[in-house]
C-alpha cells in the first residue's frame, strides 16, 4: 500500500529491509528514526523502546 519503499539493498532479496516509506506523500516508516517506527504487540508492556512513560 506503500507509494515509495527505499530499500537497503536488492528489493527482490529475502535479506533486504525497508529503509524509508513514504504513503500520500508522507514519510511513515524511517528505519533510522525511532519516533517513525511501529511499536510491535511484543513490545507493548514491556521496558525498552516500546515503552510509552
Amino acid at each position: 500500500m506503500a507509494d515509495v519503499v527505499l530499500w537497503n539493498g536488492n528489493p527482490l532479496s529475502v535479506y533486504s529491509r525497508p529503509d524509508k516509506v513514504w504513503i500520500d506523500g508522507a514519510l511513515l516508516y524511517d528505519e533510522h528514526d525511532p519516533k517513525l517506527r511501529p511499536v510491535s504487540d511484543f513490545e507493548l508492556g514491556q521496558p525498552g523502546m516500546g515503552d510509552t512513560k
